[in-house]
């Protein structure tokens, strides 16, 4: 749950030109655009956009008493933007990224203004005007863009790294992710150093449920912890008292048990208890089923599934109950209503036309896993 997501995220992969002239580099893997003339001015603007000057630079082009201000941690080079007493200047770094349709990310963007209004013996003396520069982060994709509100200079510090973060859910299976900043008022030093960029998939919080005290399926949270091998290479692991049939693929199951899960994946597999059964391949199709008897005929009863789709596309599940001659079924659903990342719950209500019936999960998907938490029968009031 927390591998960063970007490519180059420190900008130690090097740098390109931007142009022939080498007065702007970019880090590979990333994208820089930047506005030009009078579009788009911001109030307070008296002079047009220009092109800033950029590039990577490591420890050895400051002096020392400066790299603990400007390289954190284990960073061996940073990313600057600037111009002097010229011109403003606006830019956006970017790179497109393939996330989960629904899932939820954080990123951040450390940021470090560094808007020096002159340089004296005793240090630089950092400009107190809050209005002359700002940064943002933004997600876009799929027709959809969440931005940030812009965090002015004040809010961002002269002289250290502050975050800006945004967290999102990913509308689209590709995703542009960067920051966007200015500075508008020529003045010694308008700049900006970026440096290590993390984007990270967020655990979403589990929807509110509480277990049916009355389930009549056995096993239906996998609480005993039981399973049998389906196949003699014993890597299709079936929930004791449930049966599996495979329609598509090589699928790989197993049962998860919360104890022996990473704590920060606890909260993100388990619902109800302390087991869950997740199935996976790529692609597979496949039907977990149980038959269950003592239903009173003409009595209500729900069925539900607990599930959590961890597919990148194209995945879907369906819930049915066999009545008899009769059938009921949420029908297919896919990553609108049930998005990736997160449990989402499946559910139907029928009225017994028999004493008997049989209570199927289809999960399919193209690539990835399904993770199922609990499927559940109960008598209706």
């Amino acid at each position: 749950m927390t591998h960063n997501l970007l490519r180059n995220p420190g900008f130690e992969d090097g740098a390109y030109p931007f142009d022939p002239q080498g007065i702007v580099y970019v880090p590979k893997e990333w994208r820089l655009t930047f506005r030009e003339g009078e579009a788009d001015k911001r109030p307070g603007q008296d002079r047009p956009w220009g092109r800033p000057n950029a590039g990577c630079l490591s420890p050895a082009q400051f002096p020392p008493h400066e790299w603990a201000q400007f390289f954190e941690g284990e960073s061996q080079v940073l990313w600057k933007v600037w111009t002097g007493r010229s011109f403003p200047f606006s830019i956006t770094l970017s790179q497109t990224v393939a996330l989960r349709p629904g899932a939820r990310y954080r990123f951040t963007a450390r940021v470090q203004p560094d808007m020096v209004e002159a340089y004296t013996p005793q240090g630089k003396v950092y400009s107190a005007n809050p209005e002359i520069g700002a940064a943002r982060a933004f997600a876009r994709g799929g027709g959809q863009s969440v931005d940030m509100d812009f965090v002015k200079v004040g809010a961002l510090p002269n002289g250290r790294y502050s975050p800006v973060a945004l967290e999102f859910t990913a509308p689209a299976a590709e995703i542009e992710i960067g920051v966007e900043a200015y500075g508008l008022f020529g003045i010694e030093n308008l700049c900006f150093f970026f440096d290590n960029f993390e984007l990270v998939e967020v655990a979403l919080p589990a929807p509110p449920f509480t277990a049916p005290a009355g389930n009549l399926l056995a096993s239906g949270s996998f609480a005993d912890g039981q399973a049998y091998f389906a196949d003699e290479a014993r890597a299709v692991a079936v929930p004791a008292g449930w049966l599996l049939e495979v329609r598509r693929g090589r699928p790989t199951a197993v049962l998860l048990d919360r104890r022996q899960a990473a704590p920060a994946d606890q909260g993100r597999l388990f619902v109800v208890g302390d087991y869950a059964w997740r199935v996976a391949s790529a692609p597979f199709e496949v039907r977990l089923w149980q038959a269950v008897s003592g239903l009173s005929i003409g009595r209500n009863y729900r069925a539900t599934a607990l599930v959590l789709p961890e597919a990148a596309d194209q995945f879907e599940a369906a819930l049915t109950v066999q009545a008899g001659e009769r059938g009921f079924s949420t029908g297919w659903q896919g990553a609108a209503s049930l998005p990736a990342g997160r449990h989402s719950r499946l559910e139907l209500s029928f009225t017994a036309a028999a004493a008997g019936v049989s209570v199927s999960l289809e999960l399919r998907a193209a690539a990835g896993a399904w993770l199922v938490d609990l499927v559940a029968l109960e008598a209706q009031p």
